[in-house]
């Protein structure tokens, strides 16, 4: 009898929230360029978006990713691609993410969410 081995792939639950919660995805175009740019990540063979679900100001993402990566490496690699992405329309911005993050491996509920919001500093 032939075994097949499934490759291992760890599931992450991801939350990134923009610098001083700009409102920077209220735009659509905005909005499908960072989408796009995400789910082209996925080319790259070590990960697959499962959920991306975006508010004004923040991105929900449920991933399966490869073990060979580390979270921070695939943070980077999201937060890299979405950024270039925006720069193509706005190209005098600086920076788009603040540093805090979720990531967990497991779910995140609504509520826990909105308190993570309510944490990050709008500028002003």
């Amino acid at each position: 009898m032939e075994r097949i081995i499934e490759p291992i792939k760890l599931t992450y639950y991801m939350v990134f929230v923009t610098r001083y919660k700009r409102t920077v995805f209220n735009d659509k175009e905005s909005a499908e360029l960072v989408k796009s740019a995400l789910l082209n990540t996925q080319e790259k063979g070590f990960l697959e978006i499962k959920s991306l679900e975006m508010g004004e100001c923040y991105v929900n993402l449920i991933c399966d990713c490869d073990p060979s990566k580390s979270p921070n490496q695939i943070v980077s690699i999201l937060k890299r691609a979405s950024y270039q992405a925006l720069l193509k329309k706005i190209p005098h911005l600086n920076s788009i993410w603040a540093r805090d993050i979720i990531l967990r491996t497991f779910p995140i509920s609504e509520n826990e969410l909105k308190s993570f919001l309510m944490t990050i500093k709008r500028r002003g």
